[in-house]
């Protein structure tokens, strides 16, 4: 805007470019937050297909894999292996 305006351009010109600069702006913003958003859900859904994957064919893997989770967030290995008995029981969970 200052070399617009340092070309003496007319105030509307110096506007008119103002304001284009400031749409491009927004639709610059708008189309990578969504391309990161599409990005992220991708990822996750993907993710979510794979661990699905894992459960229905190696679900002893899968277990071991949570309850090491578990203990890392400072559960005892006990109570763990209880949680994950009891989520195993429900594939949604």
């Amino acid at each position: 805007m200052a070399s617009v305006a340092g070309a003496q351009l007319s105030a509307g010109i110096v506007l008119i470019l103002g304001f284009a600069n400031l749409i491009a702006d927004g639709l610059s913003m708008a189309v990578g937050d969504y391309l990161s958003t599409k990005s992220d859900l991708e990822f996750e859904k993907t993710e979510r297909e794979r661990e699905r994957w894992e459960i229905e064919n190696y679900p002893e893997g899968e277990k071991q894999e949570m309850v090491k989770l578990y203990v890392e967030k400072g559960v005892s290995q006990e109570d763990a292996q209880t949680v994950v008995e009891i989520f195993a029981k429900n594939k949604e969970a």
